[in-house]
């Protein structure tokens, strides 16, 4: 039986690329104000629009993420007035604290409790950055299978955002990831000698779609969001690589 899609509510995006798996994990990636957070609440609203709930777990402040909606006129107050979308913000005070397994069934049962009574079918990590940051590096790998294979199990289509590796030992864990997930997009942006903005959202990896993956070119718009334009005639070919693993209502970590 084929697995059920969803959509994201990026029309030209879903019609080639047929949205997402229900329950699977995807990337997005990118550097600062290059989308991730508006492609993240086209995600949810999407979903909010044919009756899913939504949680979105960030360290933003709320207000921050609603003022954003609503420049984009695709307002979510209302929604987080009926509790069909609740915002989770996350307080990291300390890093490398899951370390095993015991540690990491107390962290997501902290989080389940949070997330199981929302009844919701899309969570957005915004950034997935902090939840990273929470596994010892030795536990690293394990950690995200597990919390993985959890949000699964609690029926969740997963987003998760983060920015562009810095170093050759966040390049390994980004591969590490996208190598979990059923997508993987990056959103790039590039100033033109005329001073004009070039976007571009290069799909890296997606289920059900095989090498050369579709790359678009895109606007954003004040009254849209995330606006497909076409989609570029050079596609992205990924070959098989060897990836180097790297080295050994509020949620508190720490």
């Amino acid at each position: 039986m084929p697995e059920e899609q969803i959509l994201t509510g990026i029309s030209e995006f879903d019609k080639v690329c047929g949205g997402f798996v229900r329950k699977g994990n995807y990337i997005v990636s990118g550097a600062a104000d290059t989308g991730k957070s508006i492609f993240s609440i086209q995600f949810l609203r999407n979903g909010l629009l044919n009756e899913e709930k939504g949680i979105l777990v960030t360290e933003r402040e709320p207000h921050e993420y609603l003022d954003l909606a609503r420049q984009i006129n695709l307002p979510l107050d209302t929604y987080v007035e009926n509790n069909d979308l609740v915002i989770i913000k996350q307080v990291t005070l300390s890093s490398g604290i899951v370390s095993d397994e015991n540690e990491f069934t107390t962290f997501m049962t902290d989080l389940g409790n949070l997330i199981v009574p929302v009844e919701a079918t899309r969570i957005v990590f915004d950034s997935f950055i902090p939840i990273i940051q929470l596994f010892t590096s030795e536990y690293l790998e394990q950690g995200i299978r597990a919390l993985f294979f959890e949000i699964k199990q609690m029926g969740l289509t997963a987003l998760l955002t983060t920015k562009m590796p810095t170093s050759r030992n966040t390049l390994a864990i980004k591969r590490f990831i996208e190598d979990q997930v059923n997508g993987s997009i990056h959103l790039d942006e590039h100033t033109k000698e005329n001073s004009e903005t070039s976007r571009k959202l290069v799909v890296r990896k997606m289920t059900g779609l095989t090498s050369p993956f579709p790359v678009f070119n895109f606007t954003i718009e004040p009254d849209t969001g995330i606006n497909i334009l076409e989609q570029s005639e050079t596609g992205l070919i990924v070959a098989e690589k060897t990836l180097t693993k790297p080295k050994p209502k509020e949620i508190v970590n720490g």
